[in-house]
């Protein structure tokens, strides 16, 4: 049996990865009710600072949990899938994946295939005991 170590989560917005001086540029591009404030390139440097203070302490305390294996919800957002296959969920189960990080140079990390079919089986088994049967109540104890 599995121990959990911890739970943690951040935000995916591309802000977090691009340098301050560019956001006010992406906002450019937007359509932006007429209410909402631009901040000058300051206000987005002090920002971008408190968010790489966030990162510090998630880093931090991912390393401070030490877990075995991490497992990672993200969304898709069409890159591996499209809407002629569109799952709910997808379960990575090989030996490792390659990828780019935010800064475009390219990662490979470890996977953990043994893994992979077990939460998958948990997932489906959570499932099943979700959907309701026919003629059976739906109060549950």
């Amino acid at each position: 049996m599995a121990t959990l170590v911890g739970i943690f989560n951040m935000t995916h917005s591309p802000f977090c990865y691009m340098p301050p001086e560019k956001w006010n540029d992406v906002r450019a591009g937007r359509s932006l009710r007429a209410d909402v404030p631009v901040d000058d390139v300051a206000a987005n440097r002090a920002k971008a600072a408190r968010i790489s203070l966030a990162f510090t302490a998630l880093r931090s305390r991912l390393a401070a949990a030490a877990p075995d294996v991490l497992v990672v919800f993200g969304d898709d957002q069409l890159e591996s899938f499209d809407f002629t296959n569109f799952p709910t969920f997808a379960i990575y189960a090989g030996e490792s994946f390659e990828g780019a990080l935010s800064n475009g140079i390219a990662a490979k990390l470890s996977g953990h295939p043994a893994l992979g079919p077990g939460v998958a089986h948990r997932a489906d088994a959570a499932r099943l005991r979700s959907c309701p049967v026919p003629g059976q109540s739906q109060a549950r104890a």
